[in-house]
């Protein structure tokens, strides 16, 4: 069924691209796709794991424009999620989201057969989080897409 759901079809792309963008130096999840603790794609996986550091994608359900527009928005977080234990500095954190906000920034093109991608955009600079546990740099996204082609 996953695969005739927008939002997971977006979230697989965007990780796909996050995951060249890092060298696949660490894990990538995204919501709704099916990975083992690594971050790689296995859909006989039953349990969510995740470990640290690691990048979040997280795609929500479309924002119609206007009135029977075909044209659809979907927003959504991209985050950079680090243990402060183990990266008291934030260096870990810091580098992973400079690779990061260079792929975001630099106008990425998705591969989608449910919708047509349009652009990618950045809504703001990255919110950052730090705490005795995690820490994050999180960047909110908007995927901007048509129909499909027939």
């Amino acid at each position: 069924m996953s695969e005739t759901i927008e939002t997971i079809e977006i979230a697989k792309a965007l990780k796909t691209g996050i995951n060249t963008a890092l060298s696949s130096a660490y894990p990538v999840y995204a919501m709704g796709v099916q990975t083992d603790v690594d971050g790689t794609i296995d859909t006989n996986v039953t349990t969510c794991e995740r470990k640290n550091p690691h990048v979040m994608i997280m795609v929500r359900e479309r924002e119609p424009i206007g009135y029977r527009s075909d044209m659809q928005h979907f927003p959504g977080r991209v985050a950079v999620v680090t243990h402060f234990g183990d990266d008291p500095f934030q260096v870990n954190l810091l580098t992973i989201g400079r690779a990061v906000g260079s792929y975001l920034g630099n106008a990425p093109t998705l591969t989608l057969t449910l919708r047509k991608f349009d652009s990618l955009t950045v809504d703001a600079a990255p919110e950052t989080a730090f705490d005795d546990q995690l820490q994050y740099m999180e960047w909110q996204i908007t995927v901007h897409t048509g129909p499909a082609a027939s």
